[in-house]
C-alpha cells in the first residue's frame, strides 16, 4: 500500500499479471489484517510519495519501487515471491 499525493493506493496484479498501483476506492476490504512481515516507510518530505507499507524490499531498497514501475525482471520476481508468501 502507498499514500501517493494524498490517495491510498494498493499494489496488485492487473489483467496482464503485472503489479500496478490502484486506488483503494476500487476495492472492498474483506480482511483488515496486514501481513506480520510488512514494514512501513514515511516519505513526509516527498511531494508525491508520502508513505509505503509492504514487504521488506519495497521499504528498505529505494530503487525497488521504481524498478517495479519500470518492469524490471528482478523486481517483478521479488514482488511475485513476496505476494505468494502473504497469501
Amino acid at each position: 500500500m502507498s499514500l501517493y499525493a494524498g490517495a491510498l493506493m494498493v499494489l496488485i496484479l492487473d489483467d496482464t499479471r503485472l503489479p500496478y498501483w490502484y486506488p483503494i476506492q476500487l476495492f472492498e476490504v474483506a480482511d483488515p489484517a496486514l501481513p506480520n512481515e510488512w514494514l512501513f516507510a514515511d516519505y513526509g518530505n516527498s511531494e508525491h510519495l508520502q508513505a509505503i507499507w509492504g514487504y521488506e524490499e519495497l521499504i528498505r531498497e529505494e530503487s525497488h519501487y521504481d524498478a517495479l514501475l519500470e518492469r524490471d525482471a528482478d523486481a517483478l520476481r521479488i514482488f511475485m515471491e513476496r505476494s505468494q508468501q502473504s497469501s
